[in-house]
């Protein structure tokens, strides 16, 4: 079985071991470009963490650029006024934390992971769960709570920030990055053989970008169709964009990694193939 994966391969992949483990013939295709805003961040960081009660970095991206801004910083201030290993970082997944655990930082600048949740939008009852970080009189919000960091790009859905809003806590978002379509995206797709199979969508971006190529490719996608390709979505968020969409989502991933996606496209093949019965 064909399964098409819209991701770049990162340092250490593991979503293409993971498939071929499991005995698919997997194709890996970069979907998504994304250009790193870490100077609006350099001054914040500067600052050190005392003004926030934490970091909410929900990619990979948004993490690359905490790193090349802390870099800039830490070569050009001296102590920090509170370091940011004070300050707990919540992120979906374990691509966050990741990134920081093979960067080189001075620790002052790593901030202390907080448990992970599978999506964004299900990380909000744990943050509004945690107790403030300090019990400080005299804070502008409610309850001792200082306000929350959030790195963002400019296309990030704001379902989490909302719910913090919603529960009365701040939040100052900084876009440190920009997504675009990957260069030579649609002419990748059109040299695929439109098959039966899966394509394997990791964020609500990269599938506006993706599934127009692929029906313009002759990509069958729309349910009712015979020979149809299968949908998969590597979490919550990215099946709730596809569905407003309008298109069909076939398997989502329990978890945001290489073993969760691999899982949930193996059932939806055992359930498919126990209605065939």
């Amino acid at each position: 079985m064909r399964v098409f994966l819209f991701r770049k391969p990162a340092l250490g992949d593991t979503y293409m071991p993971a498939f071929a483990a499991a005995g698919y013939e997997v194709t890996s295709l970069p979907a998504l470009e994304d250009t790193l805003l870490p100077d609006a961040l350099e001054p914040v960081l500067a600052r050190g963490g005392g003004a926030w009660e934490a970091v909410i970095i929900t990619s990979r991206r948004a993490a690359e650029a905490w790193i090349r801004a802390a870099d800039a910083v830490a070569a050009s201030v001296g102590a920090l006024d509170e370091p940011w290993s004070a300050v707990p970082v919540w992120s979906p997944g374990p691509a966050v934390h990741s990134v920081f655990a093979h960067a080189s930082l001075p620790p002052a600048f790593v901030p202390s992971p907080a448990p992970t949740a599978v999506s964004a939008a299900a990380l909000a009852p744990l943050i509004l769960a945690a107790p403030p970080r300090s019990s400080r009189s005299g804070d502008a919000v409610g309850a001792g709570y200082r306000p929350y960091l959030v790195l963002a790009g400019d296309k990030t859905l704001p379902l989490l920030t909302d719910s913090l809003r919603g529960a009365g806590r701040a939040v100052e978002r900084v876009k440190v990055y920009e997504t675009r379509e990957a260069p030579g995206l649609a002419a990748a797709v059109r040299a695929l053989p439109p098959q039966p199979g899966w394509v394997a969508l990791f964020s609500p971006s990269s599938a506006g970008f993706v599934l127009p190529h692929l029906e313009a490719a002759g990509f069958r996608l729309r349910e009712g169709v015979e020979g149809r390709t299968r949908v998969a979505a590597i979490g919550e968020t990215t099946e709730a964009a596809l569905r407003e969409g309008g298109w069909r989502v076939d398997a989502v991933a329990r978890t945001p990694d290489a073993a969760g996606l691999v899982a949930a496209i193996a059932e939806a093949e055992g359930r498919q193939a126990d209605s065939n019965l």
